[in-house]
């Protein structure tokens, strides 16, 4: 577990989760550079997703993220993985960035994404619990 993960968009390296779960903290996951590869395990972002810059490759299993969601560069693979939002307040946003999900949930009890642009889902897209607003892009 950490705070949070911000990778800068100076860095040129690459981080692999490997075979451990990961859980960010209220810190978030902020991606500007460099290459992210993701495991077969959960990994959990207990604040806001952003991808500004880089690459992305989520893990096969579950990323959780209980806060938005922007990706406005960089390039965000799924990975066959799910994506599931799990905030308990109102007011989050989903910018997908014209990038494609495998499993998209929604589950968060109390909780309210609204869409800032087009969403793509290659499979299934569940809401289980909150509210989606699709706000006219789909």
């Amino acid at each position: 577990s950490v705070r949070g993960i911000s990778i800068t968009a100076g860095f040129g390296g690459n981080i692999s989760q490997g075979t451990s779960a990961v859980t960010v903290g209220s810190g978030n996951y902020s991606q500007a550079g460099g290459t992210f590869t993701g495991g077969s395990v959960a990994m959990t972002v207990n604040g806001d997703f952003s991808l500004s810059g880089g690459a992305f490759t989520s893990t096969s299993g579950t990323l959780s993220v209980s806060g938005s969601w922007s990706r406005t560069a960089g390039s965000f693979t799924h990975n066959s993985g799910a994506v599931s939002f799990t905030a308990a307040s109102v007011g989050k946003t989903i910018t997908a960035g014209s990038q494609t999900f495998s499993n998209l949930t929604f589950n968060g009890s109390g909780g309210g994404w609204a869409l800032q642009d087009a969403l793509s889902v290659a499979n299934a897209l569940t809401v289980t619990s909150g509210t989606l607003n699709a706000n006219n892009q789909n």
